[in-house]
This record gives C-alpha cells, structure tokens and sequence, in this order.
C-alpha cells in the first residue's frame, strides 16, 4: 500500500487509565520469539517465576509467516499477568519502555483495517480509556500518526477490505459503492430525532431494498443511493417503523443468540452445551429459572433481568455511537457480508441492553443507570465481538444460513431490539 493513509475515528480518542482490566483478563497475551528470549535474559524479581511460556498451537489458526508467536505471557494465581505490579502499572513499560512491551500489548485498544482507500483506525470499546469528544474541531487521533503508523507496521488481527464487498451471498459491489452505501447508513443510524431501533431498522432495511434493486436492469448501487438521497430518508424510516413485533418474540430471538454464544463460551461437553443451549429458551420461554450469562461470568434469574427497567431513550446515545462506530471500523461488515454483518450488529446492540439489565439486577437495582450500560457495552464488545473469534462463526456453515434467512427483515431487527 506504501506510505499509509489513516482514516481516523472523528470523536473518537483514547488515554490509558492505568485500571488494569486488559492485564487481567485471562485472554492470552501472545509474543513473538526474539520478544520473548530477549525479555527473559532479564531478571523481573518475580522469584523464580518464569514470565512466559511456549503456546500451545491452536487448530485452525495460523501465526503471521513473519512473525510467529510461539509464547504467551505466564499469569499470576489472581489470573493477571505476571508483569503487573501492585500499583497497576506494567513492569516492561517502566523498565524498558513501551516499544518493549509485546505487540498486543501496545496495540490495544487500535483495531486496524486495511482497505483501498487507507487504513481505518477503529478502537475497542471494551477499553474504558476510550472517550468521545464531540466537540473536537479535528480528529483526536490526529496527532498519533507516528505511534499508529509503528503500530499499523507490526499489527495483529489485522483485517483487510477486498476490492469488491459482498454485499450477500453471490453478490458483490465494488469497493468505492461500498463506501457510498457505508456513508448512507452511517448517516441512517446517526439521524437525529430517530430511535435506535428505527435507525438499525432502516439501515436493514436498506441493505435488502439494495439487494432486491440490484436484480433490476441497469440499477447500480450508485444510483441506489443517489435516488434515496434526494428523495429524503423519512420514507425509508416509516417502511421500517411499521415491522413491529410482540417484545416476547424479540426476547426468545434474542434468547436463541444468547444461548448459541454463551454455551460456546462456557466450558462443558458438546452435549452439555446443547442442552444447556435448549434449557436455557425454555426458561426464557416461560420466565422462570437462571440462565449463563457469560460476559457477567454467572447465572442470572429470568425474572430479575425483565424487571429492569431500561428505556432506550435513557441508552440512545452510547449505543447509537458504538453502532456508527462499527460501521466505521470495517471489522464486521466486509468480512461477514453487509446483510448478514447488519444483523449480527442489530444483535450485539440488543445483547448490550441485556447484559446492562442483568449487570443492574446483580447489583439488586430495579432500573438500569449509565454504569450498567458502559458495562453492558464494553463487555459484550469483548465477549462477542472484536475481542472474540465467535464472529467467524457467522462467516460459514449452518450459523451463516440462518442468518442469511433473516439477515435484512426489519421485523427482525426491531423485535431483538424491543426485547
């Protein structure tokens, strides 16, 4: 690509707290070979602790050609990392400096994506060190371009936009149409005065009327984009706002998503998580009983979860922003497809709502505050977006085809989100 072009987020901005979550948390801090030798000729004082140790290889998985990383940072019995000190401030950053620390770490909370028209700076939400400044007269992150172009230049998990986007299975657009139908539903979701369930709505819904347009003679997604952008978006909106549908059919599909991942993610036998998976609808089904919630790394009642009360006008704004943000970073939408990358959106919107409910009802709260949606937001953006690799789940094979079925129905969309 030669010299990089940042596309940066325009609000978006980011300064360690020092809280230490990232270095607690038990996912695997993987470094590469020479990192790891040349950190281990010195002595860390951790009495007799080795700080890494040789990873195990992962089926399916394959290391960067150049750059193998064959160790992962060793865990202390509290489960953070070795490095840590008591003062939450990393070892190798204070003695060594921060180019030292293992790639992973100095990239979080960056997300890079790699597209024909530059690289697209996102961040991870589930870091708490990342702010909005909407009143910021130029990108925040304008002035990291050194730092992120050092980072870009040894990125993990980094994705790539092709040339051409599908849009659904068998059909897909150049790149620049993708880009201009990006800006339309960024716009659509950004709306002012429109719920977020109305905005996603419609943001669904114009990915499948794009579709159904595109089997026309002569349509092109340009034009597409160019007619609904004189004609307004309000008659696009009102489509979408007719879907409605029962909250109990929206709480048994939210059910079905909740159960696929957090069985997933919980360590049992296959047929364990099965019947985990079924026992778990039926109570929600019924509204009684306690079902895995694995963000919260617990059971929580059924009942307790409903009885929060969590209006959307009182989660608009965060949810709406993360959302945009989505779009922005490219991580979901090229890989998955656009129709099927939206409905995994609209579900990660609505699992946010519910794990603020159930974070709320943990701490015997009867109606959800700011606190329980931050976390809601950060710790679904862990468990099942960026930070997880169950979006490829959605990628192929028998997830992939229930979701193409439902993928660009508004009725979908607003029913999950008015569980």
């Amino acid at each position: 690509m030669g010299e990089s072009r940042f596309i940066l987020p325009p609000d978006l901005d980011f300064e360690c707290t020092n809280c230490g979550r990232c270095c607690r948390d038990r996912w695997e801090i993987r470094v590469d070979a020479a990192s790891a030798e040349k950190l281990l000729a010195r002595d860390w004082g951790l009495g007799g602790v080795v700080p890494f140790k040789k990873r195990l290889p992962v089926a399916g998985v394959d290391a960067p050609a150049t750059d193998e990383l064959g160790y992962t940072v060793e865990r202390k019995s509290c489960g953070s990392c070795v490095f840590l000190d008591a003062g939450n401030l990393c070892r190798v950053h204070a003695q060594l400096g921060l180019v030292e620390k293992p790639q992973v770490c100095q990239q979080f909370p960056y997300l890079f994506t790699d597209a024909p028209d530059g690289v697209t700076v996102g961040l991870s939400h589930y870091c708490p060190g990342v702010k909005r400044r909407p009143d910021a007269k130029a990108p925040p992150l304008a002035n990291r371009q050194d730092e992120l172009a050092r980072l870009h230049a040894h990125a993990l998990r980094l994705e790539r936009v092709p040339d051409r986007v599908a849009l659904d299975d068998g059909l897909d657009v150049a790149f620049a149409d993708y880009v201009a139908l990006e800006e339309l539903l960024r716009e659509i979701v950004l709306a002012p005065g429109r719920s977020v369930p109305d905005a996603l709505g419609a943001a669904v819904l114009a990915s499948a009327m794009l579709v159904e347009f595109l089997g026309t003679p002569g349509a092109t997604p340009a034009l597409f984009v160019a007619g609904w952008r004189r004609k307004g978006l309000d008659r696009m909106y009102e489509i979408a706002g007719r879907q409605r549908a029962a909250p109990r059919t929206g709480r048994l599909l939210l059910r079905q998503f909740l159960s696929l991942v957090d069985v997933a993610l919980t360590p049992s036998s296959a047929t364990g998580r099965a019947a985990s998976g079924g026992w778990a609808f039926v109570k929600e089904l019924i509204g009684f009983g306690s079902v895995p919630c694995a963000p919260l790394g617990e059971r929580i009642s059924v009942r307790a979860v409903r009885a929060v009360a969590l209006p959307w006008d009182e989660t608009a704004e965060p949810l709406r922003r993360y959302a945009e943000h989505v779009l922005f970073r490219r991580r979901l939408l090229p890989v998955l497809g656009v129709r099927v990358g939206l409905a995994l959106l609209v579900l990660h919107i609505a699992s946010m709502r519910y794990v603020a409910r159930a974070h709320a009802a943990r701490a015997g709260r009867d109606r959800a505050n700011a606190e329980d949606v931050a976390a809601g937001l950060q710790l679904v953006e862990k468990h099942y977006a960026v930070h997880s690799s169950l979006v490829q789940a959605f990628a192929t094979g028998p997830a992939r085809s229930i979701f193409r079925r439902i993928a660009g129905k508004p009725r979908y969309a607003l029913a999950v989100l008015g569980a």
